[in-house]
């Protein structure tokens, strides 16, 4: 059989089965599908990105809960696509709203000048120490290499919306590590 005509029900089975050999194979036929239901939802084209590797990370993760008998692949994934861009149009709402808060309580504290409230390198090492990889990578690249979030993106060959996640998390990580090393 064309490994094309293969239906996604199927492919879906044989990941869940333990058949890795299909991964790629599934996440070429779906991949269209999902941007273009994606796209109904989003539509600033790194946000969409964002949603697509979401949704084809979510489908890897949970194959096992799919159930061929209850229905047919493409409606499975194509839930997981609408979840996935939901959840990536809520939190840039809420980071949209977080961004007016700051604006009208100039007294709040700027994630940003985390860094600037510890003097000492060694707590700085700490803080860093304290938060993800992902995230210390962002942050080095950021201010200590001095790269712009394209430029990071670009060497770490991800997403530009991954990469402003990675740096405002760990930002918010190490501003909650930094207060509780200051007395």
């Amino acid at each position: 059989m064309n490994p094309e005509t293969v239906p996604i029900s199927t492919l879906l089975h044989r990941l869940a089965s333990g058949q890795t050999d299909v991964l790629f194979q599934v996440l070429r036929m779906i991949r269209p599908i999902v941007h273009k239901r994606i796209h109904g939802i989003l539509t600033n084209e790194d946000l969409i990105e964002e949603a697509v590797q979401l949704t084809l990370f979510r489908i890897w993760k949970n194959v096992h809960q799919f159930d061929q008998s209850k229905g047919h692949g493409i409606g499975w994934i194509g839930k997981i696509s609408h979840n996935a861009a939901v959840d990536i149009r809520r939190r840039e709402n809420r980071m949209q709203r977080n961004s007016m808060v700051m604006a009208i309580e100039p007294d709040a504290p700027d994630p940003s000048q985390t860094i600037d409230l510890v003097a000492d390198q060694s707590d700085v090492l700490t803080i860093l120490d304290s938060i993800s990889d992902d995230q210390r990578q962002a942050l080095i690249l950021k201010y200590y290499a001095d790269l712009t979030q394209e430029q990071i993106s670009t060497f770490l060959e991800i997403p530009l919306g991954t990469t402003k996640s990675r740096i405002r998390r760990g930002l918010t990580a190490a501003r909650c590590a930094a207060l509780e090393l200051t007395p």
